[in-house]
């Protein structure tokens, strides 16, 4: 499966948003780690925030969306 920020869907009884990658962003070489999906999963009331090994760039980008 292949997911994009924005794309949201419920699986195994949480609910996961995907903050990152970008569609079409990060696809250079050398920026494979910004491209690690990074999501916000809520489940039994709490969340929790996933963010794979993605660098200060998007890490600024993922706090400013």
């Amino acid at each position: 499966m292949q997911v994009k920020r924005g794309d949201q869907f419920f699986w195994g009884g949480a609910s996961w948003r995907i903050l990152n990658p970008p569609a079409g962003e990060f696809q250079g070489a050398g920026e494979e780690a910004n491209a690690s999906v990074a999501f916000r999963l809520g489940t039994r009331g709490s969340d929790r925030l996933c963010t794979g090994d993605i660098e200060k760039e998007a890490q600024d980008e993922l706090t400013a969306a």
